[in-house]
């Protein structure tokens, strides 16, 4: 019966496409559907549907076939991007382009942040793009939801420029998480998919639980309503949060999409092909997976001189994991090096993994496949001498990493711009601890003209923001603090306790591999810290750092007083607690770290401690 399903549904979906072709991008936030033009003479923005309609849908009988359906209902008037809604914008000029005036109401709000992302995606420099991002964000902000509320739409939008602008949850945004839970029966097809995408995309608690629990039976029930788009935004939603519970369902989904290959976008096939690489019919029916890969591939190939960069560098990533033939992939190389002057800071470091993958997976690599390889990472190398000045932190770090894979050591021109650029960004906007680490491990593999930023993250960790050019410090010391002026937020510690060792461990490796002395504040203020909160930490944080203090690299600078006070102390805490000390914490990753530090003799003694495996 789920054959003759998918049958049905294919040869439907295949009529639709044959109507309209529904086109998506890579985020799943924006899209449009080209179509033949409707009568109406209102504009679009005006055209939204009541919510009773997606309500009323749920009651009527299915469709035989994927009606042609206009994006938020409305019977007239040409369809619309919605990244091209929303042309007027409420943001007064004079004002720095900030709101003036009574607070605005959501679809207000959602409408200037519709105009934000139309901007956000024409701009053409970093600087520019930042604007857009900061105000976005000071907008998503200030939004406010109803509960009352029936603009579904409004509501909808609200989340998915949330994940437009990277901008995660606060109160508002859980807000509207909460209101659109509460709505799922009377949702849209359509909103049911943006949703989905939102929920994969956001750090929202619990969100394999809403999309598996209470989003896929809504997903069922409209399955036919849906435009390959939507079913590609859902895809990759379970893919994002890595759901593997439901793989016939997802089977099932991928399937209805086969019929559609010819008719979709290059755009749009690169975010199939990303969700193929990690699907599971990989698994189940590879047969079927390849004959998928290969109908994309070929398509693709037909025109590769015409692929815009952005998505032949999709293709490029995900092609070792597609198992795509390497002369597939010289064509793929071939485009992203001539286009190679036109790549950001960003995608110099996605080529330089896609090399690395390249290296790793393909076997008796020929001629042509090896030169290409060779002359994409030379053209990454000149265009890292253009786009290094505006590196950020998370660009930085893949940067380091995969060209340090492909045995690339950067001149020392391009590090000191690198690192003047992270400066930058650090002196005015304070990173997560968890990117932090990643940036200092990158580093530990690089020769660098100078370590002041590593100073610089010293100080941070123990609670101390760096100065802002021509600022002095706000705050000098005084009687009742000590004579650093170093003023130590306790929580942190206690909340990042894992990631603060982290960081120990890792600054240690930098400024030993470049020979640079360490600041007071990693050599005794940090090290006094994390001692002085070990009994404050959480048990699953306190066995995360004995992990680390087992696989951690001897250096001439590593603190091994400090690893010998810390694991004392731990040993201690865990002896007082006993059971209390595991009581909330799985077994599997009990596991892993007792397989981890048994072996060394630091921490044998801890490892006793933990309970045996079955």
């Amino acid at each position: 019966m789920r054959r003759l399903f998918i049958c049905a549904a294919s040869l439907s979906l295949r009529g639709r496409m044959g109507h309209r072709v529904a086109a998506f991008t890579t985020t799943g936030v924006g899209f449009q559907r080209r179509g033949p033009p409707q009568g109406g003479s209102r504009p679009a923005w005006d055209q939204s549907r009541p919510r009773q309609e997606g309500r009323a849908a749920r009651g009527s009988a299915a469709p035989t076939s994927f009606p042609s359906r206009q994006r938020f209902g409305g019977s007239s008037g040409p369809e619309r991007s919605y990244c091209e809604e929303g042309e007027r914008s409420t943001r007064d000029p004079s004002y720095g382009g900030r709101n003036v005036g009574p607070p605005n109401s959501l679809a207000q709000d959602v409408q200037i942040l519709l105009d934000l992302k139309r901007q956000y995606k024409k701009a053409k420099s970093s600087k520019e793009r930042r604007g857009f991002l900061y105000e976005a964000r000071r907008v998503l902000r200030q939004a406010s939801i109803d509960p009352s509320t029936q603009d579904e739409k409004s509501v909808v939008l609200l989340l998915n420029s949330a994940v437009t602008f990277d901008f995660n949850m606060s109160e508002n945004i859980k807000q509207a998480v909460q209101w659109m839970r509460e709505n799922l029966s009377g949702l849209s097809a359509q909103n049911v998919a943006l949703f989905s995408n939102a929920v994969g995309s956001l750090d929202i608690q619990d969100a394999k639980t809403i999309l598996c629990d209470e989003i896929v039976p809504v997903i069922k029930s409209h399955l036919e309503d849906m435009t390959p788009v939507e079913i590609v935004m859902i895809l990759q939603a379970f893919r994002r949060l890595r759901i593997e519970d439901n793989k016939e369902l997802q089977n099932d989904l991928v399937l209805l999409l086969e019929p559609c290959i010819d008719a979709m976008h290059i755009s749009e096939l690169s975010t199939l092909a990303t969700v193929l690489a990690w699907h599971p019919l990989k698994k189940m029916d590879e047969a079927q997976w390849r004959a998928m890969v290969e109908h994309i591939m070929k398509k693709v190939l037909t025109d590769v001189d015409r692929i815009h960069s952005k998505e032949a560098i999709t293709f490029l990533t995900v092609s070792t994991l597609l198992l795509v033939e390497q002369d597939h992939l010289v064509k793929l190389l071939r485009r992203v090096t001539a286009t190679s002057g036109f790549h950001t800071d960003e995608q110099v470091g996605e080529l330089f993994h896609a090399l690395v993958r390249i290296r790793k997976y393909v076997e008796s690599p020929q001629e042509d496949l090896i030169h290409a390889c060779g002359e994409l990472q030379k053209a990454l190398l000149e265009r890292l001498e253009r786009v290094a000045q505006f590196a950020s932190m998370k660009s930085a770090t893949d940067i380091w990493i995969f060209s340090s894979l492909c045995g690339v050591e950067l001149p020392a021109t391009v590090q000191t711009q690198i690192l003047e650029s992270v400066e930058n960004h650090f002196r005015y906007h304070q990173p997560r601890f968890v990117s932090l680490c990643k940036f200092v491990k990158a580093a530990e593999s690089q020769r660098l003209p100078s370590t002041e930023l590593f100073n610089q993250i010293s100080d941070f960790c123990i609670g101390k923001r760096p100065l802002r050019p021509n600022h002095e410090d706000p705050h000098p010391p005084s009687s009742d603090v000590d004579d650093s002026g170093i003023s130590t937020q306790a929580f942190l510690f206690t909340r990042f306790f894992a990631d603060l060792a982290s960081l120990r461990f890792y600054l240690e490796n930098v400024f030993a591999a470049n020979g640079s002395p360490a600041p007071t504040s990693l050599t005794t203020t940090l090290p006094q810290e994390l001692l002085a909160h070990v009994g404050e930490a959480s048990p699953k944080q306190i066995l995360l750092v004995v992990k680390r203090i087992a696989l951690a690299q001897d250096n001439e600078l590593r603190n091994t007083r400090n690893d010998e006070a810390l694991l004392t102390s731990i040993e201690a805490r865990m002896k007082k607690e006993g059971a209390d000390f595991i009581r909330d914490i799985s077994p599997v990753f009990l596991e892993k770290v007792a397989a981890t530090i048994i072996d060394n003799p630091k921490t044998q003694n801890i490892a006793r401690l933990l309970p045996k495996e079955n």
